[in-house]
């Protein structure tokens, strides 16, 4: 995807809208693309203090935390969008990362 264009977008939905999980949740998964690591956790943990309930936060954070080799973190998100998410459609290749992580 076009993480520079994701990122902008986001910026301008916050500029409507600072209390929106959504918005702080899709900055966080662009700035983490990006490599703005420090950022994109600083911008999951504002989308998660909004809603704590928005589980693809949990999944993209997770995510990130995967690729940064962060195995206990990763595995801790993943459970917790399993069970925010219980019908989720990918939830047998995130219990798969689960099992291949413990």
């Amino acid at each position: 995807g076009d993480w520079d264009q994701a990122l902008l977008d986001a910026d301008a939905a916050l500029d409507r809208d600072t209390l929106s999980a959504i918005a702080w949740g899709n900055r966080a998964d662009a700035n983490g693309h990006l490599g703005n690591v420090e950022q994109a956790l600083d911008d999951f943990d504002q989308a998660l203090f909004i809603d704590p309930t928005y589980a693809t936060a949990y999944l993209d954070r997770g995510l990130l935390f995967e690729r940064l080799g962060r195995a206990a973190e990763a595995v801790e998100d993943f459970k917790r969008y399993l069970d925010l998410a219980p019908n989720a459609a990918d939830r047998a290749e995130i219990q798969a990362k689960v099992d291949a992580l413990e």
